[in-house]
């Protein structure tokens, strides 16, 4: 009999209290594992984020680096193809005609005696002033560059002096890009009448105005990366032209005019990506944490197992009444 009563109490108990450790079980296995989910995901998105914060930044520092070395590339270019070097500080043209003419009488330069005295003060003054405008049409240029634009000028001809003075009236370098698309037409006269295809000097082949157009657009990016960055655009819009003219005209590069913000984008898109991945993880952590606090501990899904605790009950009262006969038997 007193086995029977215990038998009865021990199935009574496992009935009761077998299901709902299982289940609790489970359920600190599945909040564990949504803890680990949390802190890969955390992981990730600090990963993500930093990647794309490096990357964003090493795009702009490209860009900028790209622009400044293009330009050098150009001076480079010009010098190549013109054998006219870009001078040295302290090698900056005289702006005064007498001491010009005692410089080259040194003997440092490519002329002669004979060739020097004879030149005019006049000739070398008008000479000056092209020159001038080339020094800033491209890059300071010392006083070789200068005997080679007397040569241009005066002994082979092929600039004439009267219109190459006579453009002067129009700078292209005191107008913007933007100005200077609007104003194509003057922009040709003043390549032809300065560096004309046959120039000795500096030639230009002639281009078309969708040509300059198609340069202007290209490099308009470039110039406003050089002034933000480096704050001047170098060297002159004519060397520019002159470069394209030579080497090919330039497809137009759009990913030189926002690359930053195209980046900015993708990384900002990252992180609010990442931060409704955290927000959805962090949401599971709360629920299954007010669920191991309250008691509700459910095998599968959120239904609790109420029909294990009726049978346990059931199995209770049946023991119940059978020990109840027996022993008023």
């Amino acid at each position: 009999m007193i086995v029977k009563k215990v038998l009865g109490i021990l199935t009574l108990a496992i009935l009761l209290v077998g299901p709902n450790v299982y289940a609790a079980e489970e359920t600190a296995t599945s909040v564990t594992t949504t803890l680990e989910v949390l802190e890969t995901s955390n992981s990730n998105e600090s990963m993500t984020t930093n990647s794309s914060s490096t990357e964003a930044s090493e795009v702009s520092t490209d860009t900028t680096i790209e622009a400044k070395e293009v330009g050098e590339a150009i001076k480079n270019g010009i010098e190549e193809q013109t054998g006219i070097p870009a001078a040295a500080d302290n090698k900056a043209v005289n702006q005064n005609v007498s001491e010009i003419r005692n410089e080259l009488a040194t003997g440092q330069y490519n002329i002669s005696a004979e060739q020097l005295a004879s030149y005019t003060d006049e000739q070398l003054e008008d000479a000056l002033q092209i020159f001038t405008r080339v020094n800033q049409d491209f890059y300071g240029m010392d006083l070789g560059a200068y005997v080679r634009l007397l040569t241009a000028l005066y002994q082979d001809r092929t600039v004439n002096v009267v219109a190459a003075n006579a453009a002067l009236s129009f700078d292209p370098t005191s107008l913007s890009l933007a100005e200077l698309k609007t104003q194509v037409a003057d922009l040709q006269n003043y390549l032809q009448n300065l560096y004309p295809a046959n120039s000795s000097f500096i030639p230009i082949r002639q281009l078309s105005n969708d040509e300059l157009v198609a340069i202007l657009n290209f490099v308009t990016p470039l110039q406003e990366k050089m002034l933000t960055e480096e704050g001047r655009f170098f060297p002159g819009i004519v060397a520019w032209i002159a470069r394209y003219a030579s080497e090919g005209i330039p497809q137009a590069r759009g990913d030189l005019a926002k690359p930053v913000a195209t980046n900015t984008t993708e990384t900002t898109n990252n992180s609010s990506n990442q931060d409704t991945s955290f927000k959805e993880t962090a949401t599971t952590k709360t629920t299954d944490s007010t669920k191991v606090a309250t008691g509700i501990l459910p095998k599968m899904g959120d239904k609790p197992m109420f029909y294990l605790s009726f049978v346990g009950l059931l199995v209770v009262i049946i023991v119940a009444i059978i020990f109840y006969r027996r022993k008023k038997k």
